[in-house]
């Protein structure tokens, strides 16, 4: 085999290679997506919730914005 038949192998073997890498790669990649779905929407009630457990809104804002949501009974500091 000629210096030609040399290069034209080894430039079709790792084509070859890539090629499987590639496979591989993508077929990874697409399991992953289908083991997580995406996260559920929270509920707006929920969000103000934490948002005053983590001390960024004040009490009465709570109530304020709970009241605009029109969501009465979602209390979560127990005082009325």
């Amino acid at each position: 085999m000629s210096g030609w038949g040399w290069l034209v192998m080894t430039v079709v073997v790792l084509v070859l290679l890539a090629m499987i890498v590639a496979v591989i790669v993508l077929l990874a990649r697409a399991g992953r997506e289908q083991r997580y779905p995406p996260p559920a929407a929270r509920a707006p009630q929920d969000v103000l919730a934490e948002r005053l457990a983590r001390g960024e809104i004040t009490i009465e804002e709570y109530r304020q914005r709970l009241a605009a949501l029109g969501a009465p009974g979602h209390d979560p500091t127990g005082t009325r």
